[in-house]
């Protein structure tokens, strides 16, 4: 039988589960609100990585998204996890 400590715990975590958004500010308040053991980054800054569970945090919904306009951007986003993504909209 496999124990599990709070450290092993937050390393699986570490491990698994991201938080991608396209804006550099987004990232920086989703940091001052998340764990630090959570990987919070930038569509660019994932690109070659992958998790089996990402979080895809959309801030804009009026106006022009203008992230979506870059189709390898939008591929990057919906590319990362290897088993689930759950997609966080502003509204």
């Amino acid at each position: 039988m496999k124990t599990y400590s709070a450290s092993n715990k937050t390393d699986e975590v570490q491990q698994r589960i991201a938080v991608i958004t396209p804006y550099k500010a987004q990232v920086r308040l989703l940091r001052s609100y998340l764990p630090r053991y959570i990987e919070i980054m930038t569509v660019d800054s994932s690109q070659g990585k992958e998790k089996d569970i990402v979080i895809l945090s959309c801030v804009r919904s009026g106006g022009t998204i203008g992230f979506l306009d870059d189709m390898n951007r939008v591929n990057v986003m919906l590319t990362r996890p290897k088993n689930e993504q759950l997609i966080q909209k502003n509204r």
